[in-house]
């Protein structure tokens, strides 16, 4: 009898162990759900934001918005184009390093514009925006030459794979479209690289 109340008492111990484990989890799982999901709301807001203000906006504080738009979209092509070209198992070189870097510069000026955008009517504002956009032109032509680099080897790789298949449909339309009797030797059907029989 005193061995079945241990035993009770470990099992016992056990599950209150595993729920509370359980709920601990559960607990912390959903704070961090919260918290990604009030950044994610928060960043949706400055987009909305930023998009109204680019539209319907004037001076300064509108030239920022528009700068922080053309900036984002030019991020968010590239980091497009790179997941692309990852997915389709093309090489890739330092392009993710790269579009990491970008993404740290384009933060900084964005920080920047952010600030600047938020003033209203200081000249010292003004005088910053010439400075603020070509920093802007930098890291969009920077994208746009990453996005253009990875688009050429893709088409590189498109262009050489879709040879290559050509090649292997015109030897298979030979072979389909030629009766080979049994008594032929593998020798003579033909193979890549061989000139169109007339």
């Amino acid at each position: 009898m005193p061995e079945l109340l241990v035993v009770i008492l470990v099992i016992s111990v056990l599950f209150v162990g595993v729920t509370a484990g359980s709920v601990a989890l559960a607990v912390y799982l959903t704070r961090r759900l919260a918290v990604a999901a009030r950044a994610r709301a928060g960043e949706l807001a400055d987009r909305a934001r930023t998009r109204a203000t680019a539209l319907a906006g004037q001076g300064v504080t509108a030239e920022a918005a528009r700068l922080r738009l053309e900036l984002r979209t030019a991020l968010d092509s590239t980091r497009r184009a790179l997941a692309a070209a990852q997915a389709a198992g093309w090489p890739v070189g330092d392009a993710p390093s790269l579009v990491r870097r970008l993404e740290r510069a384009a933060a900084e000026v964005d920080a920047r514009l952010r600030i600047l955008g938020s003033e209203r009517g200081p000249a010292w504002a003004a005088d910053q925006l010439p400075r603020l956009r070509q920093q802007v032109r930098t890291v969009t032509e920077s994208c746009g030459e990453l996005r253009a680099g990875l688009s050429r080897h893709g088409l590189d790789v498109g262009d050489a794979e879709l040879n290559h298949l050509r090649e292997d449909c015109r030897i298979e339309g030979q072979a389909l479209g030629t009766p080979t009797p049994l008594g032929w030797p593998d020798a003579e059907l033909p193979r890549r690289g061989d000139p169109p029989r007339r």
